[in-house]
């Protein structure tokens, strides 16, 4: 309560309680709403960024998953994470995809290593032979 000073009776500390608390619950409320709600409408929330992101649909891309066996197209491992689409970046530039030019699934590793060597077949071929010559393989 403020006083006819404008001083406060209660301190900083307890004065935030009492305004932020309610609001704090109210904030935890809608987090465990998103969380439930990103759980129930998983593949509608994935077929959607799919869609929108390399124009590919959820069917599509559980089709490229079967028919790479669940392993990623260059190093062939299994990923415990779902594998990333990997899309020709000289027809689509940047991030999206037109969804004609998805090339198959990746892990991590692997598709930040096509875009460290800029899908250059010259910078992997020198990579090839450095790690060849190097006596690394």
């Amino acid at each position: 309560m403020d006083s006819k000073d404008g001083y406060r009776s209660d301190c900083k500390a307890c004065c935030r309680v009492d305004v932020m608390g309610p609001r704090m619950a109210q904030q935890e409320d809608k987090r465990a709403y998103m969380r439930s709600y990103n759980v129930v409408n998983a593949d509608n929330l994935r077929h959607a960024y799919l869609l929108r992101n390399y124009g590919i649909s959820l069917e599509r891309y559980v089709e490229m998953f079967d028919a790479q066996e669940g392993r990623c197209s260059i190093c062939q491992r299994t990923q415990a994470k779902a594998l990333a689409v990997d899309h020709d970046h000289a027809c689509c530039p940047g991030k999206r995809s037109c969804g004609r030019c998805v090339r198959g699934l990746l892990c991590s590793r692997c598709n930040v290593a096509l875009g460290n060597f800029q899908d250059d077949p010259s910078i992997m071929e020198r990579a090839i032979a450095y790690v060849t010559a190097a006596g690394l393989s």
